[in-house]
């Protein structure tokens, strides 16, 4: 055990040499952060949804208007044709098309029918279909008062030619004694482990990716110095040395694993201080997964070291793998926008998936931290079939 140390102490000692390229690989991650962090920063982004209006009554007139009074979201509006295709074209979260007798039915103290279009489910659709709901009953309930309001001022005195001001006015005054103070308030508070949660951040989604990302180069690289190392006749001395083979080996994972460690902490403490990245209240389940995640891209890069000849050949499939994972594993964009599936599945084998994942409920939705056991696991597992993989093809003597 003490050679493995005093092994992973050299390669440590031997990688620091160089400086420069360990501040290179903290610099980059940090502009990339930086500069795809700030790209959405600057306003929420609007959910985009369609209206096909068969009605023209007043009462669909009012729910599309309520829409489009609303930042949150940006309407469009067309025939059904075209909500069919800008859905299909994944140009909008949803399209709602409102059939001819919408109005009558609110009338009526009916259900109206209303047709939605949608590609997939998510969040934001079961958030669009909801703000419909409440917005039809509102506009309802206020066209209702409105005309009962309009009603006894028409039997008080003469109305002639103001009446849709006065109904207007009417409406309008419904409508703000929904706010700010609504007719029925909700207290709503939100617990998770005790602490307060981080919300949806694309700076923090920049940073967590790209840690992830460069941290994979850090650690394969790293692990691969030996095939330098057979090549100049270093590990053929080191194995006619009285250490074990488990010990030469330990020693020279070890001593990847920590740079890779030291690595990705700075990263998190310079994203903290740097860009105000707020991690969420469990950083005991977020340092769980880093480490799953590092011993896993380590034992990646066994792996790949024991699979090629020569650092040349390393260095030129190394990028190739790291940024197709990183794409599939949703270190680039959140997962959630992808809508192929054969993407998703394919997603579900790379570890950046599963580490992005569970640092996403972790930070952003303030899972505990057994919900990320399942993730943990698996990136341990992985590590551990690199890890056998790579000893089946171990070149001791070569």
């Amino acid at each position: 055990m003490y050679k493995a140390f005093v092994i992973a102490h050299n390669k440590i000692r031997k990688q620091l040499r160089q400086p420069l390229l360990f501040l290179v690989m903290l610099a980059l991650p940090l502009l990339f952060t930086f500069f795809m962090g700030s790209m959405n920063t600057e306003g929420a982004r609007r959910i985009p949804v369609f209206f096909v209006d068969n009605d023209h009554s007043r009462y669909s007139q009012k729910v599309i208007d309520n829409f489009k009074a609303q930042p949150c979201y940006r309407v469009c509006t067309g025939s059904k044709e075209e909500a069919v295709k800008q859905v299909q074209d994944f140009k909008v979260q949803a399209a709602f098309i409102i059939n001819e007798g919408f109005g009558e039915a609110l009338e009526a103290n009916k259900v109206p029918r209303v047709d939605v279009i949608r590609v997939r489910e998510s969040g934001e659709f079961y958030a669009l279909t909801g703000f419909f709901r409440s917005t039809v009953n509102k506009v309802a309930s206020n066209l209702k008062i409105a005309d009962l309001a309009l009603a006894e001022i028409s039997q008080a005195k003469d109305v002639t030619g103001r009446a849709a001001l006065i109904a207007e006015r009417a409406y309008r005054s419904a409508s703000e004694a929904w706010f700010p103070q609504p007719p029925v308030g909700l207290n709503i508070q939100s617990y998770s482990s005790g602490k307060q949660t981080a919300a949806y951040n694309q700076m923090v989604h920049a940073a967590i990716g790209f840690a992830l990302f460069f941290v994979m180069y850090t650690v394969i690289f790293s692990i691969g110095d030996h095939l330098e190392e057979r090549k100049q006749g270093t590990w053929q001395r080191l194995l006619t040395l009285p250490v074990s083979r488990r010990a030469l080996l330990g020693g020279s994972l070890l001593g990847s694993f920590t740079l890779g460690m030291a690595q990705i902490t700075l990263l998190i403490l310079a994203g903290k201080f740097l860009f105000g990245v707020n991690w969420g209240a469990n950083l005991p389940g977020v340092l769980l997964v880093i480490t799953a995640f590092v011993f896993c891209a380590t034992c990646l890069g066994l792996l790949l070291s024991n699979l090629v000849k020569t650092t040349a050949q390393l260095q030129a499939v190394t990028p190739v793998l790291v940024v197709s994972t990183s794409m599939l594993g949703g270190c680039f964009w959140p997962l959630d926008i992808v809508n192929v599936p054969l993407l998703l599945t394919l997603a579900r084998v790379v570890p950046q998936s599963w580490a992005v994942t569970a640092l996403e409920d972790l930070v952003w939705r303030g899972a505990a931290l057994g919900s990320v056991v399942p993730h943990i696991l698996v990136l341990l597992l992985m590590g551990t079939l690199f890890f056998g993989l790579a000893l089946k093809a171990m070149r001791w003597g070569t």
